[in-house]
């Protein structure tokens, strides 16, 4: 028991940073394929259950995606995907 806890404390952690880059790239990608409509909302607490993250993880990614205009803020904890986001290869 004591070894498999040496082993364990050698990992190193994981980086909220990096997790909530992948939220982005996944609702980002998501966004554009057209699997979310424009003005859909997208709710912090529902993203979190769906992707199994933290709720303060999917916000940092909304606010990425608000801060490059690929959605709109809106009330409520949640993020409007943008009516004509700007094309994928430009974010």
């Amino acid at each position: 028991m004591i070894m498999a806890a040496a082993a364990v404390s050698r990992l190193e952690p994981l980086k909220s940073g990096a997790l909530s880059a992948q939220v982005f790239e996944r609702l980002r990608n998501a966004i554009f394929a057209g699997e979310l409509r424009p003005g859909e909302a997208l709710r912090e607490l529902h993203v979190a259950r769906d992707l199994k993250v933290s709720q303060a993880t999917v916000r940092e990614a909304l606010v990425q995606l608000w801060g490059r205009r690929i959605g709109d803020e809106a009330p409520a904890a949640a993020l409007r995907t943008a009516a004509r986001p700007i094309s994928a290869s430009c974010t």
